[in-house]
């Protein structure tokens, strides 16, 4: 009786943490071990990293968000691309529209634009990561 009362708990036990890792991390993370190693390391993204791993997470907002502008700029440094000395009308357009989000009024709103290709968006807001997201334009 207390042999088995101690195996279903300790198998109640084991369930909790499985259930909580995949509730924080994500199936996609936890089917790709060698992605979840790379996010828990503080290493810095690289573009075929961010293209073909992090924008198929579902939880890659976690990777920015609360994060100052120094800690982002390490990990995404590389591919970070100035778009205010060319704003066209597609950055414009995103821009203007997230700035129109209900929750973002009358906060600070930052951009970080990585790679020129498939534009992708860090919103910063109140000098915090907020948000990753993929554009197509």
């Amino acid at each position: 009786m207390k042999k088995t009362f101690i195996r279903i708990s300790v198998l109640l036990l084991i369930l909790i943490v499985f259930i909580l890792l995949f509730l924080n991390i994500g199936v996609y993370r936890l089917l790709n071990p060698s992605y979840l190693m790379f996010v828990l390391s503080d290493e810095p993204f690289g573009k075929e990293m961010l293209l073909n791993q992090v924008l198929k997470d579902p939880y890659r907002d976690q990777l920015v968000k609360g994060k100052n502008l120094k800690q982002i700029k390490t990990r995404f440094g590389d591919l970070i691309v100035d778009k205010s000395q060319n704003q066209d009308g597609f950055v414009l357009f995103i821009e203007e529209s997230v700035r129109s989000r209900d929750e973002l009024k009358n906060k600070k709103v930052n951009f970080l634009w990585l790679t020129n290709e498939q534009p992708v968006l860090i919103i910063m807001v109140d000098d915090k990561g907020y948000e990753l997201n993929l554009f197509k334009g």
